[in-house]
């Protein structure tokens, strides 16, 4: 029998995302997931953990570019949060957007006001470093001057989050973003996650010390694998 959940989702699609057919790609389909199974994709290879709970739609995407690139060889597995209402603006543009950005379909896409949300309780306004470490990533940092460790000279990079997509390998701590905040549709709610493949040179995976998120978000990943930022479109 056909999955309800993906029945729904397809609806969900059609009727409040208003994504066109042709815009589908049945192949990339994919009945709930029961279960977290793990393996790695990409090379250098990272870890990819199924969406434990979730369907998926799949979204046409232009065949010449993955053969060119070996994409679904060569490239990570990530989740990436947008308001639901502008999702409809991302698949008709056929890239990622950030807030600020205008869509294929003349809109511009929505920030959320206040915090960034991924970021503790910093602002757009924050001042954010980038700080090298011996072991594991590097680290993203809210630019204080008494930090040496802050400093230009010491290796510190500016960083502007706002600049970045942050995509993230993990579907549990990209759906508790707020930009993912679900929707309500015909009495139960709906809550949708961009799943994409990123160059692994593309993307750049900064730990954030959250001081109110001591415990695992994922058990899946450390917490300071979680964020991962990309400059450029495509």
């Amino acid at each position: 029998l056909p999955c309800p959940l993906l029945q729904a989702a397809h609806e969900f699609c059609r009727d409040f995302l208003c994504v066109p057919p042709g815009f589908l790609d049945s192949r990339g389909d994919h009945e709930r997931w029961n279960g977290k199974r793990s393996r790695p994709v990409g090379v250098p290879a990272r870890k990819y953990v199924c969406a434990d709970g979730w369907v998926r739609i799949g979204i046409h995407v232009d065949e010449a570019i993955v053969q060119e690139h070996e994409i679904w060889h060569k490239w990570n597995v990530s989740f990436h949060a947008v308001h639901q209402e502008m999702l409809g603006q991302v698949i008709h543009s056929r890239m990622l957007l950030r807030p600020g950005d205008v869509g294929a379909l003349g809109r511009t896409m929505l920030c959320v006001p206040g915090t960034l949300g991924y970021l503790g309780k910093a602002t757009a306004k924050t001042k954010f470093v980038a700080v090298a470490q011996s072991e594991g990533p590097d680290s993203i940092e809210e630019f204080t001057i008494q930090n040496i460790a802050h400093r230009a000279e010491n290796g510190a990079q500016d960083f502007t989050p706002a600049k970045h997509f942050l995509t993230s390998p993990s579907v549990v701590f990209t759906s508790q973003l707020s930009m993912a905040a679900p929707v309500c549709w015909r009495g139960r709610k709906a809550q949708v996650l961009l799943q994409t493949r990123q160059r692994p040179d593309a993307t750049r995976v900064l730990a954030y010390n959250d001081r109110m998120q001591l415990t695992p978000v994922d058990t899946s990943y450390p917490n300071e694998e979680l964020r991962w930022f990309t400059p450029a479109y495509g």
